[in-house]
């Protein structure tokens, strides 16, 4: 069994990506390690029928604040798909007010680029429709 907490930056990253993949997202893949340009994982669905790229940024840390959410928008403008693009950033603490301030700014401006954010209580919802076991507000994954 291994607890959240006790993963690194880039064991969490693989965590994700097997949430993502397990959600019934496509083409789930890591971005490089080093030099990511903001991209920790990069993914496809298929909303109404059209293909869409979605740009991950992981955040294994207590507090993201909009400086992340900013860096993710400019990563999301300038991955190179043919078609449109959104962005997550999951995070197993929470967000700053500025981060869900600019990410709802986005929303409703219609920007072709919005960014959803998952704080550490949507993470629990959503590892509990993959089968991973909560446990005292951590997310332990079961073999």
């Amino acid at each position: 069994m291994t607890v959240l907490d006790d993963l690194s930056g880039f064991e969490f990253e693989d965590v994700m990506e097997d949430v993502f993949r397990n959600l019934g997202y496509e083409n789930v893949r890591q971005a490089a390690k080093t030099a990511d340009e903001g991209r920790d994982i990069l993914m496809e669905e298929v909303v109404d029928g059209t293909r869409r790229a979605v740009v991950v940024e992981c955040k294994h840390t207590g507090t993201v604040g909009r400086p992340v959410v900013q860096k993710l928008h400019s990563a999301i403008s300038t991955f190179e798909f043919d078609g449109p693009k959104r962005g997550l950033v999951v995070t197993t603490g929470r967000f700053t007010d500025p981060a869900v301030e600019y990410a709802e700014r986005l929303r409703r401006n219609d920007d072709p680029y919005p960014i959803e954010l998952i704080n550490g209580t949507d993470l629990r919802e959503i590892a509990e429709d993959v089968g991973l076991d909560l446990y005292n507000g951590r997310i332990e994954i079961l073999c």
